[in-house]
């Protein structure tokens, strides 16, 4: 075999081979910080970013633009809306309901057509596991 042909293996013996140094050099590094000091090293650390100042005048008077519309538009939007006029009763665990008018068609078709329930009041008779029967007699319109 030429030496400019090396065979699959023989990268594979050699990947193999720098691994293991890799994995030696490793662990000589845990031996001579200990394993104590590697824990801590490795993992009880707090990494904090960096920052970079950037010295550019056009950009500083475009960023400050930014931020000069970002709040003016939101003083504005307030007196706008007049916010501070609404109010808002704190309901249990932040849930809230709200009713929105039906349809046009759908009063009509209310209004029209009888429900299933109010036809045929039997077909909802039950009798539960304690013996007790429910037999609706009529029906009752629920308002919007």
């Amino acid at each position: 075999m030429r030496s400019s042909q090396r065979s699959p293996f023989a990268a594979m013996r050699c990947s193999v081979k720098q691994w293991a140094s890799q994995a030696s050099e490793a662990f000589r590094t845990l031996r001579e910080m200990g394993l104590k000091k590697y824990f801590v090293d490795e993992f009880m650390v707090v990494t904090v970013p960096r920052q970079v100042a950037i010295q550019n005048a056009r950009l500083g008077v475009l960023l400050r633009i930014c931020q000069v519309c970002l709040v003016s538009s939101l003083i504005l939007y307030l007196f706008v809306e007049e916010v501070w006029w609404g109010s808002h009763v704190p309901k249990g665990y932040g849930i809230t309901f709200w009713q929105e008018p039906p349809p046009p068609g759908a009063v009509v078709k209310a209004v029209s057509a009888i429900p299933a329930h109010c036809r045929n009041n039997t077909d909802y008779w039950h009798t539960s596991s304690q013996g007790v029967k429910i037999q609706p007699k009529s029906c009752e319109e629920i308002p919007f």
